[in-house]
């Protein structure tokens, strides 16, 4: 049977001006003809049943059809576009779906008023495992593409589509988004065994081992067969999806925290799910196994190589956050990365292949997590944005939620990550898209300078948060300076912007005593320095 791989649907959107794989499987050997745009190509099935044709380039367009057949048999794709294609993978502040956005309202609102049919989103299946899609009906939600209209737009990936309507309004393309992504992974799910084993991942490797040498592989196909979440087929229905809504949604003081977790256990309850404590709760999880999301190289199998090699402009990532948890492997994260980016782009046959990734914002505590080793995770994507070519980061330092993981404004994230695209990738060097960053601080007597580049000649302080936060005039957030054994919080210091500098007044600081200066390193903090472009001061210290 002649079947083109999931992407490959009504409604698509391919890659422009460059040659695009059209591929998939057949239990036949005849040749597989593809025709599009009045051209053509061939591809000859392995042994395996696999085929790739390379057809294109392709001009901007829409309301294409492309033809796929073999030995008679003709599927005909219709509604196909040509623009722009981008790859959203990530955890779930990439997953986290517009019906969750703060500004979801507003933003349906205008769809009401006029759809954008030039936008579309394909969301691959959560599956866990190879073969998992042949067991359910992934279909009913997944593998369709969905345009930018109010009945679909709930099911959008927040960050993609605020990314995606920005870039249709510089570029007037249809711009096409394929989500590849699942809540709570770390970047070990996402890498095979051989990338891992050669860039220091090793330990996702051997945690695993070590969590399954007992396991009891009849019991544990059991216990999967009975987990309510095993099969995500129905974003909206499926059991935890309540739960899911729940957490989601909101910005949870610390108090609220235990009342929370008293509300998940109840609808856990009333779905047969108990979790009267923790270690109940522990119990009720699937355990680790060969079908667990978070199983090293996993999702990367059973998620990520359906996909390749679809032709794409770029990728967007935004992970880290499981990374960054104390349990975790942060320490990691600065080799697994720049080595998860080389593979991808050799996946995808293009070594060039622009990445641009969310740098993690920032929260105190979220359920049973901190933020405590996220900093290490921020340090590692700055080196990787600074070393690894055609890459760029989004610096979203002013839009985390104290008391929640997942920020519910995506907008700014969305909006920095096209900031990033216009000037790498579009050349369009008007656009600022880099976060003041802090190169040098020095010590006066009753005041210290600070030195920022990426200002765009603008720099200023914001009297309020993006949550609506009051903030002091005249002061500067989130920074520490230090001299010797005195610390100096610069919201205790009167804040001054001449140009490229923040003079920070205080008796404190001494000209014959060094100094040193953070922004934005605490385990919460708040930033409210801003540049030309609206981009607040990223992570930094001299």
């Amino acid at each position: 049977m002649l079947k083109p791989a999931m992407m490959f649907r009504d409604g698509m959107v391919l890659q422009r001006d460059r040659k695009v794989a059209v591929f998939g499987t057949t239990d036949r050997r005849d040749p597989v003809v593809v025709r599009m745009q009045r051209k053509t190509a061939t591809a000859v099935p392995g042994e395996d049943g696999k085929w790739l044709a390379e057809i294109g380039p392709f001009s901007c367009s829409e309301k294409e059809e492309m033809e796929i057949s073999q030995a008679g048999t003709r599927l005909l794709l219709e509604d196909v576009a040509v623009g722009e294609v981008y790859l959203a993978g990530g955890q779930s502040n990439m997953e986290f779906a517009m019906r969750y956005d703060r500004d979801f309202p507003k933003e349906r609102e205008k769809l009401a008023k006029e759809a954008n049919p030039h936008l579309r989103f394909f969301d691959y299946p959560e599956v866990s495992y190879p073969g998992q899609l042949k067991e359910a009906d992934y279909q009913k939600e997944y593998g369709r593409w969905r345009r930018a209209d109010v009945e679909n737009l709930q099911w959008w990936s927040a960050v993609s589509y605020y990314f995606a309507v920005e870039l249709w309004e510089k570029l007037r393309v249809p711009v096409g988004i394929i989500g590849c992504n699942w809540g709570g992974t770390n970047i070990g799910c996402w890498l095979p065994e051989e990338v891992l084993r050669a860039c220091g991942g090793e330990a996702y490797l051997t945690e695993y081992e070590e969590a399954v040498k007992d396991l009891d592989l009849a019991a544990y196909e059991k216990a999967f067969h009975a987990y309510p979440l095993a099969y995500r087929t129905n974003q909206l229905e499926f059991p935890g999806s309540e739960i899911q809504d729940f957490i989601m949604h909101g910005n949870y003081g610390e108090d609220h925290l235990t009342e929370l977790g008293k509300k998940i256990a109840e609808m856990m309850k009333r779905q047969g799910l108990p979790m009267p404590d923790e270690k109940a709760a522990a119990a009720a999880q699937l355990p680790m196994g060969p079908k667990h999301p978070n199983r090293p190289c996993g999702l990367y199998e059973s998620m990520l190589l359906p996909i390749v090699p679809y032709t794409l402009r770029g990728i967007l990532w935004y992970q880290g956050e499981s990374d960054g948890d104390e349990k975790a492997r942060a320490d990691l994260y600065e080799k697994t990365f720049p080595a998860l980016i080389a593979h991808w782009r050799g996946l995808f046959r293009d070594p060039d292949l622009p990445f641009l990734f969310v740098q993690l914002a920032i929260y105190e505590k979220w359920m049973m997590n901190t933020g405590d080793w996220c900093g290490e995770v921020r340090e590692a994507q700055k080196k990787t944005a600074d070393t690894v070519p055609n890459t760029g980061m989004a610096v979203i330092s002013d839009d985390g939620m104290r008391w929640n993981i997942h920020p519910i404004i995506k907008k700014v994230v969305g909006h920095r990550l096209a900031l990033l695209a216009k000037n790498r990738i579009y050349g369009d060097e008007t656009v600022l898209c880099e976060a003041p960053l802090l190169v040098k601080a020095k010590a006066e007597d009753g005041r210290a300078v600070l030195t920022f580049q990426n200002t765009g000649g603008r720099l200023y302080l914001s009297d309020e948060g993006l949550y609506g936060e009051h903030f002091p005039k005249g002061r500067m957030l989130g920074a520490v300076l230090s001299q010797k054994d005195t610390v100096i919080r610069s919201e205790d210091c009167g804040g001054e912007v001449r140009g490229d500098e923040v003079i920070l007044s205080s008796p404190t600081f001494r000209r014959d005593v060094p100094l040193h200066a953070a922004i934005a390193k605490e385990h919460w903090y708040q930033v409210n320095l801003y540049n030309r472009a609206d981009i607040p001061a990223m992570p930094a210290e001299v």
